[in-house]
């Protein structure tokens, strides 16, 4: 992808659930590996070599499945990826400094 590509953005809320979508337009993720990007240590085999651990969409799985959510990776129509979350969305929480009873 080149250094000056744009990443797009874009989220929804939707009842109770929160909808993001981080698009680019790379190469995209050859259609047997879509489900595999998410696997610890797995990378997509690109002739341009491309660094990484194999790392990333691994921890970001767990992050958005402790939260209760979802993950998933598509190609996007006229080439690059999107990366696909749904969250649920609830109360606020007492991280603004608001005291629960147990």
């Amino acid at each position: 992808m080149p250094p000056d590509s744009l990443i797009e953005i874009m989220g929804r809320r939707v009842a109770e659930k929160l909808y993001l979508e981080v698009a680019d337009r790379g190469v995209g993720i050859p259609p047997q590996d879509l489900q595999r990007v998410f696997d610890k240590f797995y990378r997509v085999q690109q002739p341009n070599n491309v660094a990484g651990t194999g790392l990333g969409l691994s921890i970001c799985k767990g992050i958005v499945e402790a939260h209760g959510g979802q993950i998933e990776a598509a190609n996007r129509p006229g080439g690059g990826t999107i990366i696909r979350l749904i969250l649920p969305v609830g109360k606020p929480s007492s991280l603004l400094g608001e005291k629960t009873n147990g």
